[in-house]
């Protein structure tokens, strides 16, 4: 089903809370704490914690529900056969355990070193133990979704820009876009897995916007018609209402002074 949203982006002005929070992340024997934790990794686990993108519900030894979705644990864990066997494991644990678990699948979180060894057990019981440092903490997501964003196949969803056909990961779009998460929810008895852009921006643009979701980085070496993609691509972030965006941005506005002054030749 195609959607376009034009109307839906006028009468709806949906606001996620930007969360704060000071979470212990470990890389191997290294404890370091991180004040505001990656955006992208708050996102993936308000998304867990909302419950409103799942298809799944697990019920715990213990009596509990918790709804899941299968795009991610598919996208996270790297198989079908890993995401049902994951399923099937968290029905014999407790719910606390099944939450650290899953938090550490959706966002790459883990509070300590309890959670640690509770969750690294679960790992090894699913026979991923030695997946456990790599996809740790918001590197570990992101390398995850460097990953996906060159994975055509797995994308499930499609923007068209001036009849061009950009694919995207919908669970993503639902995660990062206050927008795309308001259209999903309200409209979620459909099956909505197209849309044709209507802010009026350039192919190019929504390119490296997209690729930005996946990555939390602008990359503008190399990109013609710079100057247009500079005026376009905040424009995006706000029509799509983005949050937390500063470092994406900080990293463009230093990139963006290369671009006036090529002589100074800065590397990144």
């Amino acid at each position: 089903m195609i959607f376009s949203f034009i109307a839906y982006r006028i009468f709806n002005q949906l606001k996620w809370p930007n969360e704060s929070k000071e979470i212990l992340f470990y890389n191997k024997d290294v404890v370091e704490i991180f004040h505001n934790y990656s955006h992208i990794s708050s996102e993936m686990d308000l998304l867990l914690e909302r419950g409103e993108y799942a298809d799944q519900i697990i019920e715990t030894s213990d009596g509990y529900k918790i709804p899941v979705s299968n795009d991610v644990l598919l996208f996270r864990l790297g198989s079908q056969q890993l995401a049902q066997k994951a399923i099937n494991l968290s029905k014999a644990k407790e719910k606390e355990d099944v939450l650290l678990f899953l938090k550490w699948v959706y966002g790459g979180i883990i509070h300590g070193n309890i959670e640690r060894e509770k969750v690294y057990k679960m790992c090894v019981e699913l026979e991923i133990g030695d997946q456990f440092y790599d996809k740790l903490g918001p590197e570990g997501l992101l390398l995850d979704l460097e990953q996906a964003f060159q994975d055509e196949e797995s994308k499930d969803f499609t923007i068209i820009v001036n009849k061009k056909r950009i694919k995207v990961h919908k669970f993503l779009l639902f995660a990062r876009s206050n927008l795309f998460r308001g259209m999903f929810v309200s409209l979620q008895e459909n099956n909505i897995n197209e849309i044709k852009e209507h802010s009026s921006k350039s192919v190019q643009t929504m390119q490296i916007f997209i690729k930005s979701l996946y990555t939390d980085n602008v990359d503008l070496s190399g990109v013609k018609n710079a100057e247009q993609v500079i005026i376009e691509l905040p424009e995006a972030f706000d029509f799509y209402q983005i949050d937390q965006k500063s470092k994406v941005f900080n990293r463009m506005k230093v990139q963006i002074s290369d671009l006036k002054n090529p002589k100074k030749n800065k590397k990144f």
